[in-house]
């Protein structure tokens, strides 16, 4: 029977995970995957460090047969299976009912959360299916006290961290707690503990080599980290977030907490030893440190699920109500509702528009969202080929905000470099912003950064596609004149412009060398 329900739950995940596979990069991250298949380089954050090794490989040998974005989203998809299995065993440890522990597997399949990141290329999955089955393993181990799980949790940490190194920092508590049952067996700490330094050696050599040595990758570490933490720590705003994205993530599953708390009061010491080592780490580090994306929640989300048990045995409609709720959230809530210039024209919409103010977050997370992005870089994309590549300059935006026209409230222009330079990887791309004095360049997959404010282009280049919908007053560009274009099935716009002098956009000069020496525009 328990044979049956894994097929089951297997067959229905990738029936409701293969036609939503994006086709494109989903965000900044995910570009820095795709390109990384190309050209692997920490040094340009091709990926960013720590490396994430395991997940370019495999990404590199699905990319054989298939394209770039759909090979690392099928690696994210893999991982969500297995999250989706673990967490399905390990309900049946709990429950002893297959139906049981099927409803809840199912409830977790459709959480809009999971279900968005398993369709881009996207690492968050990993976090999901490496909390799960270490988990389930520690859960054996409390129960069954056999060695061997102990050592099948080394090895999931220690894979886990090729794939997300943070994995090894997140999960560490956990598996300790796990070691603790067999503190007397110091033959067996050593050996997991060899396996765990042994995994994480066999990548963390290569990438430092690659990188160009242990000084450059920890330095460039330390920079990363710094900026990402300065920018988020011990902020309200920061817990906020956090706290927001499990509410929001987790939304009727958030009654499970009663059992947790019967739990407790019961006062099984080990059960509360086992549920801190679990969540407190990340909770922690995401709390007070750094919460980059909402993604990241993956790692905390499964063992809520769990406390779902005692309830479904109970109240099976409970599962059904979850699952009807997080299909309606992915299948058909609408971005639309969460922009700032959306006009509600019906009764539905305006409650819609008010829920959007209170959870924006909500709103991303369903096909829709998917759907928009990959149809803007794609119509993005037709649009520059147009243009020979060889004679276009293409200018993306950071952090560049201008009125609506709507009612004067700021929109904010798509950031989008990376995305744009892996689709347009014959173009010179560039990006520029208003607080920044140097610029970012990419061309064949290889990202740089100009020195100063000046920016010198190829002679030949004639045209300039400013990928933006519209400028803020006071960051017109200068000696250059554009006019809007419509990206075909959107409401965005890019402005295209004829470059025969010398010109200025975000505090960067352009020039090509002909006209710093004053020679004619041989373009024309």
């Amino acid at each position: 029977m328990m044979r049956r329900w894994l097929v089951g739950l297997s067959i229905i995940y990738w029936a409701i995970t293969l036609p939503w596979f994006s086709t494109v990069p989903f965000n900044w991250d995910a570009a820095q995957f795709n390109i990384a298949l190309h050209h692997y380089d920490v040094n340009l954050h091709q990926p960013h460090p720590p490396g994430y090794p395991l997940f370019i490989v495999l990404g590199k040998l699905f990319g054989v047969v298939l394209p770039d974005n759909i090979a690392l989203t099928l690696v994210a998809a893999l991982f969500g299976w297995v999250s989706v299995i673990m967490l399905y065993l390990l309900c049946y440890q709990l429950s002893k009912k297959n139906l049981t522990a099927g409803l809840i597997s199912l409830a977790w399949m459709v959480n809009p959360l999971f279900w968005l990141n398993r369709e881009v290329a996207l690492t968050y999955t990993v976090d999901a299916a490496a909390s799960i089955t270490l988990g389930y393993l520690v859960f054996l181990t409390m129960t069954k006290r056999d060695r061997q799980y102990l050592i099948f949790g080394a090895l999931t940490l220690g894979l886990a961290g090729a794939f997300r190194p943070s994995l090894l920092l997140l999960l560490l508590p956990l598996f300790i707690y796990q070691a603790s049952f067999h503190r007397r067996n110091w033959k067996l700490l050593l050996i997991t503990s060899g396996i765990i330094i042994g995994l994480t050696l066999l990548w963390f050599i290569p990438v430092v080599w690659l990188t160009g040595g242990l000084n450059n990758y920890l330095e460039l570490s330390r920079k990363l980290y710094g900026s990402a933490a300065a920018d988020t720590a011990w902020t309200w705003n920061q817990i906020k977030f956090v706290g927001s994205t499990l509410l929001l993530s987790l939304n009727l599953v958030l009654v499970g907490l009663g059992w947790a708390v019967y739990k407790i009061i019961r006062g099984q010491r080990s059960w509360i030893l086992f549920g801190l080592a679990w969540v407190c780490p990340a909770w922690l580090i995401y709390g007070l440190i750094h919460f980059g994306q909402v993604g990241y929640a993956l790692v905390l989300l499964p063992p809520a699920y769990l406390l779902l048990v005692p309830l479904v045995q109970r109240r099976l409609s409970l599962a059904g109500v979850i699952i009807v709720l997080n299909l309606s959230i992915f299948l058909l809530l609408s971005p639309v509702y969460a922009q700032t210039n959306f006009f509600p024209h019906t009764r539905a919409q305006v409650y819609l528009q008010k829920l959007a103010r209170y959870a924006p977050e909500l709103f991303k997370w369903n096909y829709l969202a998917l759907q928009n992005q990959s149809t803007y870089l794609l119509e993005v994309q037709k649009l520059a080929q147009h243009y020979p590549a060889d004679q276009t300059l293409v200018v993306t935006t950071r952090n560049l905000q201008y009125p609506s026209p709507a009612n004067g409230l700021l929109l904010r222009n798509k950031d989008a470099f990376r995305e744009i330079s892996y689709i347009l990887p014959d173009y010179q791309v560039v990006e520029v912003s208003p607080g920044r004095d140097y610029a970012l360049k990419s061309f064949n997959y290889v990202m740089s950064s100009s020195d100063h404010s000046k920016l010198t282009v190829a002679n030949n280049i004639r045209y300039v596609i400013i990928v933006t919908d519209a400028f803020p007053s006071e960051d017109i560009p200068q000696s250059i004149i554009t006019q809007p274009i419509p990206v075909p099935h959107t409401d965005h716009f890019v402005q295209l412009g004829i470059m025969d002098k010398p010109w200025q956009f975000a505090n960067i000069a352009f020039a090509r060398e002909a006209d710093i020496l004053g020679l004619h525009d041989t373009t024309r």
